[in-house]
């Protein structure tokens, strides 16, 4: 059985980095999942997000500044057809087999 996944990635204004951890995503082995970007900064991570958007199943969710914290919880009330979530910081590296 092949599992669903969905990777939350809690951000806020860090473009540089968020295309840093998409495009170690980008080069999973794994291919059956999405990432669910939950912006909480002024949105100029959409460029990066639309960057990928050809290459990864890649969504962006926008919310006032609350802090990761509460950017993390939305994003579980968001995802409701995947098997596991799973977490990353914009400033994260997912080695290929992550």
């Amino acid at each position: 059985m092949t599992r669903q996944i969905t990777v939350v990635v809690p951000t806020i204004d860090e473009p540089e980095e968020l295309r840093g951890c998409l495009d170690c995503l980008n080069n999973q082995y794994y291919d059956n999942f999405d990432v669910l970007i939950v912006d909480s900064g002024t949105g100029v991570n959409r460029d990066v997000v639309n960057d990928f958007s050809d290459r990864l199943a890649v969504e962006m969710l926008s919310m006032r500044r609350n802090g990761l914290p509460r950017a993390r919880n939305k994003a579980v009330t968001y995802i409701d057809e995947t098997d596991v979530a799973a977490f990353c910081d914009p400033d994260a590296r997912p080695v290929s087999d992550w």
